[in-house]
């Protein structure tokens, strides 16, 4: 895995870790926000990364076990990982429940929504996805995302938004551009794709606020590929991201993930490298290891 995947995967936990404690502000951003945000920057510690950054590599571990995106394989490994303390949803928990109690994968995905979750969840951990199949035809990415989504994000929208990042990845990890990236969208994602679009340069709380980031996949997919469509450093991208405010950590961990793959993990700031879960990072490197050896086929 060369270092723009490695920092495509890696720039999902740090997004994560990083925006995690300001999940929740005030859409928009705050004084207050900014200024936290920048003593968080200024001393990193330790960072647990939260639920989205667990999923990632759940998918990771998933593909590495069959060689291919399978759902019920995925399924089993999002819940094998599950810890309640990383904050997961209540559609997350009640999903896992019915699996482990025997349900389907179909049917545990549905436990709570018949029409399944248009929740933001599945778009911010397919990293992996891109990772592994970045040479494949993008609509077989975008197939490979969509699948990874629907045992526990069955809804069009919660499914495509896993599709557009999964393929963003793969565009900006082979250099090229996101124009279009709306057609593997549902129409309700897709306008608000087209109008992320529109806000390029537009001051963070005027983009925050008409593309609401909040924890629907149409919030948070928009508000990611606006932060990191403004341009900068990894560190400018991730935490323009976490100053919108909203699900500042699914918001935080997709724009990482493509700031990671724009710019490589040596771009990242080493310190807040060094504030991740070890175990984390040592799971990427596995991961790594093993698409390097050929075993992820």
């Amino acid at each position: 895995m060369d270092d723009r995947a490695r920092g495509a995967l890696l720039g999902t936990l740090v997004g994560d870790a990083l925006g995690r404690p300001f999940e929740g502000a005030e859409v928009g951003g705050t004084r207050a926000l900014d200024e936290a945000l920048e003593q968080r920057v200024a001393a990193p510690s330790a960072w647990p990364h939260s639920d989205d950054g667990e999923m990632m590599l759940a998918i990771a571990a998933a593909i590495l076990e069959v060689g291919e995106v399978d759902e019920a394989r995925v399924l089993a490994s999002l819940a094998a990982r599950y810890d309640p303390r990383r904050g997961y949803g209540r559609g997350a928990r009640a999903t896992f429940e019915a699996f482990e109690a025997g349900a389907s994968w179909r049917d545990a995905s549905r436990a709570i929504w018949p029409e399944g979750s248009r929740g933001n969840g599945a778009a911010v951990r397919v990293a992996p996805i891109a990772a592994r199949w970045r040479d494949a035809p993008e609509d077989d990415v975008a197939e490979r995302a969509r699948r990874s989504a629907q045992p526990t994000h069955g809804h069009e929208d919660g499914a495509s938004g896993a599709a557009v990042i999964a393929v963003a990845l793969q565009r900006v990890l082979r250099d090229e551009s996101l124009d279009g990236i709306e057609r593997l969208a549902s129409p309700a994602l897709a306008a608000r794709i087209v109008e992320a679009r529109a806000l390029r340069s537009a001051p963070v709380g005027r983009a925050a606020r008409r593309l609401g980031c909040g924890v629907l996949a149409t919030d948070a997919v928009p508000a990611a590929l606006w932060a990191f469509d403004e341009g900068g450093g990894f560190e400018a991208r991730v935490t323009r991201a976490i100053r919108m405010g909203g699900d500042t950590d699914s918001i935080a961990a997709m724009t990482g993930a493509l700031a990671g793959a724009a710019l490589g993990a040596g771009a990242i700031p080493a310190a807040w490298l060094a504030a991740l879960e070890p175990e984390a990072v040592a799971a990427v490197e596995r991961f790594g290891r093993a698409l390097q050896a050929g075993q992820a086929v």
